[in-house]
C-alpha cells in the first residue's frame, strides 16, 4: 500500500464496508462465519492501518482479530492457544427460540494459517495482544 492510490482504494472500501460490518455480516448473519473470511479482513485492515497510521484503521484490525478470541456468535475462542491450530468456523442454525452458534472444531490448514496470520498482522498495533490475551483469559474455564 504504498502507492497513493491502492491506500484511496482502501481506504475507500474500508470506510464504505469493513467498518460498518461485523463477522455474521459477511454471510447475512444467516450462516456459517468461517476463518479465512476473518484473516483476510483483519490482514487488510492492519495492512491500511501500517500506511495511514489512523487509530480507527488499528481499532477495526483488532475488532475483527477478536473474532479469534470469542468476539463471534458462539463466543468461542477459535484458535488452540496452546497448539496454535485454528478452527475451522462457526456453524448457525435457526431454532424456535432463536439462532443457534456451535464450533466446528475442525482445524485445517487453511484455517490455522489464517488464524495466525490474523494475530500476526496486529503486531504492530500497541496493547492489541495484550486486550486480545485478556479475552482469551476471561474465556477459559476456571
Amino acid at each position: 500500500l504504498e502507492k497513493p492510490q491502492y491506500i484511496a482504494a482502501a481506504r475507500l472500501c474500508a470506510d464504505n464496508w469493513w467498518h460498518n460490518k461485523t463477522p455474521g455480516d459477511l454471510t447475512g448473519g444467516k450462516e456459517a462465519e468461517i476463518a479465512y473470511a476473518i484473516g483476510s479482513v483483519t490482514s487488510g485492515m492492519a495492512a491500511l492501518q501500517k500506511a495511514t497510521h489512523e487509530q480507527k484503521d488499528a481499532d477495526e484490525a483488532e475488532r475483527w482479530a477478536s473474532w479469534m478470541v470469542g468476539n463471534n456468535g458462539a463466543k468461542a475462542i477459535m484458535c488452540d492457544p496452546f497448539s496454535g491450530r485454528g478452527y475451522d468456523g462457526i456453524d448457525s442454525v435457526q431454532t424456535p427460540h432463536g439462532r443457534r452458534f456451535s464450533v466446528s472444531v475442525n482445524s485445517g490448514a487453511e484455517s490455522t494459517v489464517e488464524a495466525i496470520l490474523a494475530l500476526q498482522s496486529i503486531d504492530r498495533i500497541p496493547g492489541a495482544h495484550d486486550r486480545l490475551k485478556k479475552r482469551i483469559v476471561a474465556l477459559l474455564p476456571e
